[in-house]
């Protein structure tokens, strides 16, 4: 363990510890570092919603530390929320990097000489990116881009033809340009808008007039579905009448409004797609579903609460995450849903006052049903999420992929995915579920596994008489994997008996991946706080310690009794102090009250 004046920092795992393919991150990372090129200073790891790239890249950016081939790490992300989580993740595995929770403001007094880097916003570092830029340049610096998809650029060689970027990627590219290597992350590495993501390479697709993304490491949601460490998502669809209204026009001026009524499996021109999904999220001004219009809406978002609520039989936590179009159609959705289910759901908007806490507070929380439109769409870890309801008129497998990403963490099990049958949206299922086959029915070479053998067997030690157990190419089973095994067949009835073999693996993988994900919860517990919030657990008594001394002692202003405490520990400000210059502080103050308090009660003797 790591310690820093009382405050424990986490155990870095082994290399037996990590899943194989953090492994072979863990060793890129390693190998381009002692060896950067100009030319290759940049790395992209492709790896799929839900399967640990944090973890991986904290853990490379530990062992470089250590080693000292860096000196620095700058981690940028996209909210301030996710700038929370990964401070977390950083203090478990023993980094101390500094959260820029509020923007740039942190840093204005310093750099805390204790802090091996900080984390940022990819807003923070367009405000001022010539700070970040000194920052990145100063030392041998490790820059960590999480989803770098966010950062666009017009051209791939934005150096030589003076492309156009994004705002976000004209400014990492002033940040950035000089670090000593950039390691790039992205479960969905792509743009809607077809823009190149800087820092990454291309290669010419061979047939068409296009680019390829090149990955220097990928590991897709499939992969990791079958190595257990993610759950497998199963798609629900719900089609019905939908109210459509039609405008015929004449001359340009709208003769007449007639209603018809559609429904998702219509044939209809593709340029309607997005009108008929409008209609079928529209809920009226009455909210109550005896008055509601849209019986379709409400016949889905009742059907998934029936399924969260037969979940939560066995799995008490199990929540439901419901995606809405916009904010007004979040807040009609919440009463709506209130008034089907009787639950009143927790609403997490972008303008939302502490809207980190409230994720938190869901996070850690028991309470059946969380509504969003984008905070929750991107990042944010909530493990016992198992059910989704997507009500947004948003198509593009950027955004579809990255909200199927919140219920895919924490295996064993499945989740699931409620939406209508539109067939933007069925083209992305349709591709999701077709890798899944893909590495389900991936072999080794040799021949298929023979089909299962099952045995009847006698407990000799048990009074209870029969018991079942199996056989499956040889290897017994026990009946905890048997249960496994048959509710994965159960939801994937293609499958022939010859998978049983397979769907063993994927059981006992799963059942490995659970015991590290419950070691590495386990610790996080007993860490505590992360470095950032020990340092707020600090700032707090102190400024606590100030109020009480100047009560004690009126003639002496806040302001003074903060810069005696700044003179006495040599630091310009509290945000460049280090954790054990903030300790020393308090330890001043409560002397200095401690000396009042004797002063106040009649004894004069010197401290």
């Amino acid at each position: 363990m790591l310690r820093v004046r009382g405050a424990t920092f986490g155990r870095v795992p082994a290399m037996t510890d990590l899943r194989p393919w953090q492994q072979n991150a863990r060793r890129l990372i390693e190998a381009t570092l002692r060896d950067v090129r100009p030319d290759k200073n940049a790395l992209l790891i492709e790896a799929g919603i839900g399967s640990g790239k944090t973890l991986a890249a904290l853990i490379s950016a530990y062992d470089a530390i250590e080693s000292k081939q860096i000196a620095r790490i700058i981690v940028v992300t996209f909210t301030s929320h996710l700038v929370r989580q990964w401070g977390k993740a950083a203090t478990l595995v023993g980094l101390k990097l500094l959260e820029c929770r509020g923007g740039n403001g942190v840093m204005k007094d310093g750099f805390p000489r204790d802090a091996n880097g900080y984390i940022t916003t990819f807003a923070a570092i367009n405000n001022m990116p010539d700070m970040h830029e000194a920052f990145a340049t100063g030392l041998r610096t490790l820059v960590i881009i999480d989803e770098i998809h966010h950062l666009g650029e017009d051209q791939q060689d934005n150096v030589d033809t003076g492309a156009i970027m994004t705002d976000w990627a004209q400014s990492a590219h002033t940040a950035f340009k000089n670090a000593l290597l950039i390691t790039a992350l992205s479960g969905t590495p792509y743009r809607t808008d077809k823009k190149y993501i800087p820092f990454v390479e291309y290669e010419e697709h061979p047939h068409k007039d296009m680019y390829l993304l090149k990955s220097d490491l990928q590991y897709t949601y499939g992969q990791s579905v079958i190595d257990g460490i993610c759950r497998r998502v199963v798609f629900k669809q719900l089609d019905g009448p939908i109210n459509l209204s039609v405008s015929f026009e004449k001359n340009g001026q709208v003769e007449k409004v007639e209603n018809q009524l559609v429904r998702f499996s219509d044939n209809i021109e593709r340029e309607r797609y997005h009108e008929r999904l409008v209609a079928a999220l529209k809920i009226d001004n009455e909210y109550h579903p005896s008055k509601c219009k849209n019986q379709l809406l409400i016949d889905l978002v009742r059907q998934a609460n029936n399924h969260l609520h037969d979940l939560r039989a066995t799995d008490p936590r199990a929540g439901g995450l419901l995606i809405a179009d916009n904010k007004d159609h979040a807040r009609k959705l919440r009463v709506l849903l209130k008034q089907i289910t009787g639950h009143d759901a927790i609403l997490v908007l972008e303008d939302v006052t502490g809207a980190s806490d409230l994720i938190d507070a869901f996070r850690d929380g028991v309470s059946p049903w969380i509504i969003a439109v984008n905070m929750v769409a991107e990042g944010i870890d909530i493990p016992r999420l198992r059910v989704c309801v997507y009500l947004s008129c948003k198509t593009a497998w950027l955004y579809v992929m990255q909200v199927i990403g919140r219920i895919v963490r924490d295996p064993p099990g499945q989740s699931y995915f409620y939406s209508y049958p539109d067939p933007r949206l069925m083209a992305i299922i349709k591709q999701i579920e077709e890798e899944l086959e893909i590495w389900l029915r991936r072999r080794t070479g040799g021949p298929p596994p023979p089909p299962p053998e099952f045995q009847k067997i006698i407990g000799l030690n048990e009074a209870t008489g029969e018991q079942w157990a199996g056989l499956v190419a040889g290897e017994p089973v026990t009946d905890a994997e048997m249960r496994t095994i048959d509710i994965m067949r159960h939801s994937m009835p293609s499958l022939t008996d010859a998978d049983y073999l397979t769907l063993l693996q994927i059981a006992r993988k799963t059942a490995a991946t659970k015991q590290q994900n419950d070691r590495t919860k386990a610790t996080v517990q007993a860490n505590g706080m992360s470095y950032t919030e020990m340092r707020i657990d600090l700032r707090t008594r102190i400024q606590k310690g100030v109020g009480r001394l100047n009560k004690l002692r009126p003639n002496l202003a806040h302001n003074d009794i903060h810069s005696q405490l700044n003179r006495d520990t040599g630091v310009r400000g509290k945000d460049a102090a280090s954790i054990e210059q903030l300790e020393q502080m308090l330890a001043l103050v409560q002397e200095w009250i401690a000396i009042a308090e004797r002063e106040q009660n009649g004894n004069t003797e010197q401290s």
